[in-house]
């Protein structure tokens, strides 16, 4: 019993040993078809290389400077240099230097440039830069992410940059994040949000800009979105409608000096707000619904006196034919009675382009007028005024 008990132990430190040199070999070249077929045969697991070249596919412990294999390369540990592989690259450990494969990288974590025909697979940490034709993703991303796709990072924070084609996901942001569709951060974005239709964080201490919406707690820069803009705490929203709950909210009536009777939603921040009406026009026959939007800023507030400017569109329409336009800056004084209701009166600078003679005559005097070489409508320039009350929401 006691003479199996010391060949056993024997034999065990006999292959602990064994795999401890055999963790030391080294191979200036490695060259082969696909494991075990090189010139390292079954024992490549075990190599660290400094050229290796194969055919097929390649196995080993380390690679040092470069590495080649027509379809897959597997390493157990670390990569040093340029490596390259036809579909596929693992490695089990760190990849510094260049990563590239035709269809996947597969590495536990990264420093330097990894570029993959669809993606880019990071357990931990990226230092640098993925490059993949559809998906990348890191536990932690210093650098930059691009992919046709999306680009995700779990944990940790981003510091850098997120563009993809689709979608961005990332914890916290210190950087830029654009994407053709949407961008979301689970916490905190430092720098900037760009995205075609949507962004989502919590904090940001920057700004965000969408085609369509935003969505945050606060933002301490400026939110533009086409639509709607969603925030705790913004100041300077820009959008048709911000739903911002330290914000302010109103639903007013206003005529101006084309007859135009508007009821208007407007909301946003201290600062900026959004403006959207619907109305009537008093004085044509045919062209009498009208739509407005714009966007607005408190310039000055002492008590109940404000001075606001805004900057708005306004069409009016029959659904049948014709078209009018007017592109109106206005400036309102406005008073505030008790806490609910804000009166104001107010100039402003116009300009108009219409194609009937009923939009025409909605305005007598004009600082100057032409028609348009290309649409050939009537085109001027006036001075206009608008008043109305508010109610404070």
């Amino acid at each position: 019993m006691y003479r199996k008990l010391f060949l056993s132990v024997l034999f065990t430190t006999v292959s602990l040993f064994s795999g401890l040199f055999a963790q030391e070999k080294k191979s200036n070249l490695h060259v082969g078809v696909m494991y075990p077929v090189s010139s390292n045969g079954k024992e490549a697991p075990a190599y660290s290389n400094e050229v290796s070249l194969h055919l097929l596919g390649g196995l080993s412990n380390e690679e040092e400077a470069v590495s080649f294999a027509g379809i897959f390369n597997k390493v157990n540990h670390n990569v040093k240099g340029v490596h390259i592989a036809g579909i596929g690259y693992h490695v089990g450990q760190k990849a510094d230097g260049v990563l590239f494969s035709g269809v996947l990288n597969n590495y536990k974590s990264g420093k330097g440039v990894q570029l993959a025909g669809i993606a880019n697979l990071a357990k931990e940490d990226v230092k640098g830069f993925q490059f993949g034709g559809i998906f990348n993703k890191a536990k932690r991303a210093d650098g930059f992410q691009f992919a046709g796709i999306m680009n995700m990072t779990d944990s940790a924070t981003l510091k850098g940059g997120q563009f993809s084609g689709i979608f961005n996901s990332a914890n916290s942001v210190r950087g830029v994040q654009i994407s053709g569709i949407a961008n979301q951060v689970k916490d905190s974005v430092s720098g900037v949000q760009f995205a075609g239709i949507g962004n989502i964080a919590q904090n940001v201490k920057g700004s965000q800009f969408s085609g369509i919406f935003n969505k945050a707690k606060k933002v301490s820069g400026i939110q533009f979105a086409g639509i709607l803009n969603i925030a705790d705490s913004s100041d300077y929203p820009i959008a048709i409608i911000n739903v911002i709950k330290n914000g302010e909210k109103s639903i007013g009536l206003s005529i101006d000096d084309q007859s135009n009777a508007i009821a208007a939603f407007r909301s946003g921040g201290k600062v900026l707000y959004g403006i959207l009406g619907l109305g009537y026009n008093l004085k044509n026959k045919d062209e009498v619904y009208a739509l407005q939007a714009g966007f607005g800023a408190h310039l000055w507030r002492m008590q109940q006196f404000q001075l606001n400017t805004e900057l708005t569109h306004l069409t009016l329409t029959s659904f049948k034919k014709g078209d009018f336009y007017r592109n109106s800056l206005a400036v309102m004084p406005t008073y505030r009675i008790g806490n609910k209701i804000d009166v104001f009166l107010g100039g402003s600078v116009n300009y108009m382009s219409t194609g009937t003679e009923e939009g025409k005559g909605l305005t007598k005097n004009f600082l100057h007028s032409w028609n348009g070489k290309n649409s050939g409508n009537f085109q001027g320039l006036f001075l206009g005024y608008s008043a109305g009350l508010k109610l404070i929401l």
